[in-house]
């Protein structure tokens, strides 16, 4: 079988997956791209990625995942967990199938985009490499989907790649968040990053062949929740929320000094 290193299969084109491939495609590799709505598959092959639409579920892949990895050297594992929606979903379940069809095309290595959130809310600074127990049944299934995929192989092929806060295009929290009153957290610290960042990092892991990691992608700005969000909904002409005098909560911090070693990383968005 012949395999192109120029060719990448990005499992999930959505908010973060379709301008990714669309980056890929600019720097030169052939895409192939996956959506779960075939209303969507013109759109992907109008931005010059080949379309699949492949549904990934608990136990089953639904869709032509031999045609859609075949001859791909690296798959991109873009799926969110949707536990919110579906809390007793298990994701592990989603992933193993996914993981065994990679298996069987030959896929050489995984970037499994994973969160920040598999990480407990303690007063405590995370690196990559700290050990620790998640506290939520959302960071037990997230370390459990990280587990599953750096157990393939060698463990030495694949890299676990956990983003903060996500923002970016028309995405930013505190949209959801304008007008609220009585939110606590005033000075948790934020531990955001804009899409175009992770893009930069994910381009750095392929070309630096950067396989065999758990990085982190968060912005190096981390100001308390309430400056943060009062100066943006400002900028964005919105209505501040309003955060409770309470002082108590939980700040983790999310530490990416190894992963910037590593990518030599400068963030085109540092936030603040």
């Amino acid at each position: 079988m012949t395999r192109s290193k120029n060719q990448i299969a990005v499992l999930g084109c959505g908010w973060l997956g379709l301008p990714l491939a669309e980056a890929l495609i600019h720097e030169g590799y052939t895409v192939k791209g996956s959506t779960t709505r075939e209303s969507k598959m013109t759109q992907l092959s109008q931005k010059g990625i080949t379309p699949f639409c492949i549904n990934a579920r608990e136990g089953d892949l639904v869709g032509p995942a031999a045609h859609f990895l075949e001859n791909c050297h690296i798959l991109i594992i873009n799926i969110p967990p949707g536990l919110r929606k579906a809390p007793e979903r298990d994701f592990t379940r989603v992933l193993v199938p996914v993981l065994d069809a990679a298996e069987n095309a030959g896929i050489r290595h995984i970037l499994y985009i994973s969160s920040t959130s598999v990480f407990p809310d303690r007063e405590q600074t995370y690196t990559e490499t700290d050990p620790f127990e998640p506290d939520t049944r959302t960071g037990r299934q997230l370390q459990a989907a990280e587990h599953l995929v750096m157990s393939q192989k060698s463990g030495t092929d694949h890299t676990v790649l956990r983003f903060g806060g996500l923002l970016g295009g028309d995405r930013h929290p505190v949209t959801f968040l304008s007008g609220r009153n009585e939110l606590k957290g005033a000075n948790n610290r934020i531990n955001l990053i804009h899409r175009d960042d992770c893009i930069r990092i994910i381009l750095g892991i392929i070309t630096k062949n950067l396989w065999g990691y758990t990085l982190h992608g968060v912005a190096p700005c981390h100001s308390s929740k309430k400056a943060y969000y009062t100066h943006a909904a400002e900028q964005m002409q919105l209505s501040p929320p309003q955060y409770s005098d309470d002082p108590s909560g939980k700040s983790k911090l999310i530490s990416t000094a190894y992963t910037d070693r590593l990518l030599e990383q400068h963030y085109l968005h540092p936030l603040c």
